[in-house]
């Protein structure tokens, strides 16, 4: 079999590179205009990026989502000011730059598609002495992570910088395996602990992973300090951002203590029986063979990234499920379904994906030919999964592209900064850039205390808004009837200007109920 030089691989990378990308982006823009994101996380980063930038624009949320961070920490972000979140999300401020340049999300969605596939084309550029194997072993890797069940869903997830975990961890793993310069570990290891806290931790693996692969190298020392350095200053400045956010309320439903004190009293004996051959193993390759030895510590270094991202995978998946609830009636494959297609379970299985990578030198002959079996068996797995699960999902985005046109039409041809427009969760996403909106559904703090945001509790804050004075409400057909009888206890009426089998557009006219009452 003839395999292709190294130029003809990157040439060939670099091709399956934008074409992903590109078929990322063309998925979000369809996503986007179906309305089809998350009702509220993905105006959140869009709507942070667009008053950051815009000078005319109030520089607080239209509604204010609630989120809990790695540590169980709950809270509700966006109060103090834009700046004020549950996670250190460093990373997505850099949508603030890219909206503030082109005041348009299509280059965050290319900025977003770039980072995430950018391992396929990192791993096809770096030099190998045997190219032969490195071109199967990058087509493996590639293979798997371009059709991966949960690729599609996390490129498309609302433009969450979590899901990038996933390919800066990847991208810096990458680095530090094949000794790449310390700029090129040093950049990388700056994006993954400023992408997410979830870093913080990683970062400490990889420089793990970074002083055992370097060996007696020059330099060794040198760039475990600096790295370590980073790694503290960034927990420090976690935990102070914490602090200014007042974040100290530990969800118990997500509280790492409580999963770690459940896998302990379930798998006590397992684990000390697994620690007490790990430590034998160590032990044993140390008196035998060093190289054995640093090898053996090399894989359990990673493996304790594998265990942090698969005790968080355990953690959301118990967290959203419950032990009680009803995920104890779906079948197996269901649960497999959740689990390899959900973006928020994914992390764990891209970095079981990188290993493709680490184990390639450690494996020779037949246990070579096996995990390339295992590899391969994989990438059929993932075909077959991905081929079923999202193409109907594709097909219900495009359905929805032309009724939610009725309401991008409305934002195309109305003021951005004096129009008062009352929304639903569905069309809350197209209105990222407009000033003066309310959701009914969640209130902000500014006009309704925390018991009191959700409706229909908030109903007495709703009238008063509409007293003041309300232009429009542009929501879906499922929220017509709350708001008429919102309008109804207010006293003002409604005209319909504008409606489809999936969307209404209602205007406000106490003019009209003047006229009736005179």
């Amino acid at each position: 079999m003839q395999f292709p030089t190294r130029k003809q691989k990157i040439f060939i990378a670099l091709i399956v590179y934008f074409l992903s990308v590109i078929i990322s982006v063309n998925l979000l823009m369809l996503k986007r205009d179906a309305l089809q994101f998350h009702t509220r996380d993905y105006n959140y980063f869009v709507e942070q990026a667009a008053r950051l930038t815009d000078p005319k624009l109030t520089k607080s949320f239209a509604l204010q989502i609630e989120g809990y961070n790695v540590f169980g920490l709950q809270g509700i972000e966006g109060v103090k000011n834009l700046y004020h979140a549950i996670h250190t999300e460093y990373f997505r401020y850099m949508y603030g730059l890219l909206y503030g340049i082109f005041r348009n999300p299509i280059p965050l969605f290319i900025f977003y598609s770039l980072i995430f596939y950018l391992p396929v084309l990192y791993l096809a550029v770096i030099p190998h002495l045997d190219d032969r194997a490195h071109t199967v072993q990058w087509l493996l890797f590639s293979l798997l992570y371009l059709i991966f069940p949960a690729t599609l869903s996390s490129v498309t997830a609302d433009l969450r910088p979590r899901v990038l975990i996933a390919a800066v961890w990847c991208l810096a793993v990458l680095s530090v395996h094949f000794n790449r310069s310390f700029a090129e570990k040093l950049v990388f290891f700056l994006m993954l602990v400023g992408i997410r806290e979830e870093g913080i931790f990683l970062g400490t693996v990889l420089i793990g992973l970074n002083y055992i692969r370097m060996d007696d190298r020059r330099g060794r020392n040198l760039q475990t300090v600096i790295f370590l350095v980073i790694d503290i200053l960034a927990l420090f400045a976690f935990l102070a951002f914490m602090r200014w956010g007042g974040y100290t309320r530990v969800d118990e439903l997500f509280n790492p203590l409580s999963y770690l004190q459940l896998l302990l009293s379930k798998y006590l004996v397992f684990i000390l029986i697994s620690a007490t051959l790990l430590i034998f193993l160590l032990w044993y390759s140390w008196k035998k063979n060093r190289k054995q030895f640093q090898n053996i510590l090399y894989l359990l270094c990673y493996s304790v990234a594998i265990g942090l991202a698969g005790f968080q995978w355990l953690r959301d998946t118990y967290g959203w499920f419950d032990i009680q609830s009803p995920a104890l009636s779906l079948s197996g494959y269901d649960l497999l379904i959740v689990a390899v297609t959900d973006y928020s379970t994914a992390l764990v299985f891209y970095f079981l994906i990188l290993l493709i990578v680490i184990l390639w030198e450690f494996t020779h002959g037949t246990s070579r030919k096996a995990l390339i079996a295992v590899y391969s068996i994989l990438i059929l797995f993932s075909a077959a999964i991905t081929l079923n699960h999202y193409p109907p999902r594709v097909i219900k985005w495009r359905e929805n592209v032309l009724p939610a046109r009725l309401v991008w039409d409305f934002t195309a041809t109305h003021d951005h900064y004096d129009t008062k427009v009352l929304l639903d969760y569905d069309t809350y996403q197209a209105f990222y850039n407009f000033d003066q909106v309310i959701v009914y559904n969640r209130l902000p703090l500014w006009d309704a205390l925390p018991e009191n945001r959700y409706y229909p509790q908030n109903k007495n804050s709703l009238v008063k808004q509409i007293h003041l004075g309300m232009d429009y409400a542009v929501i879906s057909r499922e929220s017509l009837e709350d708001i008429l009888d919102l309008s109804g206890l207010a006293g003002i009426s409604t005209r319909e200007i504008a409606a489809n089998d999936r969307y209404v557009i209602l205007k406000f006219t106490p003019e009209l109920q003047e006229q009736i009452k005179n």
